[in-house]
């Protein structure tokens, strides 16, 4: 039905500008995520307990798991680099970097993780979204996929595998006796308080980051908020973690991205991920261990928007 403005009547008229512009304000802020330049922080409760969670950028929705566990978002704030192309959402898993930590660390396993992480989208406004992992954020990002899904618009896995028994780490050629003595300590018993899990993983990273930059490295650590209680159930999760023959149900397009020199998760670690997936790049950065997104940034990030462009 065509309304003639000269014959509605005045009441009418103003209701249905009053509902008009109440759905413009509401369309204008369930969008303002996609359609404004974000870069904000705040704390979003979710399952009962606080995440920190910072935005930063325009575009596809890109939410950002960090590794560790026990670390927090801050060192992967390098994929800034992608906000011209994607809203980022950076987080702190539950009971890492600044998030509430959990009454009963038992609580923290891969089933919350990976419920956080959808309800936190979800409270955010984003019910799909490209999903990024990096480390132990794989792990979590390989579970995600394959529990939830139908809100992914895609999938980024750095430095990952699908499990950890069968890549046993090897020592990289720059391994000094100090780091390497460093890297038997995270892992030769529970961390007893957030500085001896700070200083170990100080003393461990050159092993992880290939020709470090001292100078950034101390520049994260700076800003780093280290959890020795996550680290330590992170690593009671490991035991379990088996995806190798769950990976055939990723059905979204997904990016593979791995370094020459990972002594941790290897290449080859990441062929086997991506030899089961049906719609998959797989990019080796041939100077990079465990961090390309850092020493070799500009070809990561190309190579990150390309895939965005080609597959969405």
């Amino acid at each position: 039905m065509i309304y003639n403005q000269t014959h509605t009547n005045p009441s009418i008229k103003v209701v249905l500008i009053g509902v008009l512009t109440a759905m413009a304000v509401l369309y204008s802020c369930n969008n303002s995520n996609l359609s404004e330049f974000a870069n904000d922080s705040g704390y979003a409760t979710v399952n009962g307990n606080k995440l920190f969670y910072h935005q930063y950028g325009k575009g596809t929705p890109l939410l950002v798991m960090h590794g560790g566990l026990g670390l927090d978002h801050n060192y992967l704030r390098a994929l800034d680099e992608l906000g011209e192309v994607a809203q980022i959402v950076y987080y702190d898993h539950l009971g890492n970097g600044r998030s509430q930590a959990p009454e009963d660390w038992n609580q923290v396993n891969f089933d919350r993780l990976t419920k956080d992480a959808k309800d936190l989208m979800r409270k955010l406004g984003y019910d799909k979204f490209v999903l990024y992992g990096h480390s132990y954020g794989s792990f979590i990002a390989q579970e995600y996929a394959v529990r939830y899904p139908e809100t992914l618009m895609g999938l980024i896995l750095s430095n990952a595998a699908p499990n950890i028994k069968d890549y046993q780490p090897k020592m990289p050629e720059w391994a000094t006796p100090q780091a390497i003595a460093g890297f038997g300590q995270l892992f030769a018993g529970p961390m007893t308080g957030d500085e001896q899990w700070k200083n170990t993983w100080r003393i461990a990273l050159p092993l992880y980051w290939k020709d470090m930059d001292v100078n950034l490295a101390n520049a994260i650590h700076h800003k780093t908020q280290y959890r020795a209680d996550a680290w330590n159930r992170g690593l009671q999760l490991l035991g379990n973690f088996e995806m190798k023959n769950r990976l055939k149900a990723i059905a979204v397009p997904t990016l593979v991205l791995g370094g020459r020199y990972d002594f941790i998760t290897p290449m080859h670690a990441l062929r086997d991920i991506a030899a089961e997936l049906p719609d998959v790049q797989l990019m080796e950065f041939k100077s990079s261990a465990h961090y390309p997104m850092i020493t070799e940034k500009s070809l990561y990030f190309h190579t990150i928007k390309v895939w965005l462009k080609r597959t969405l």
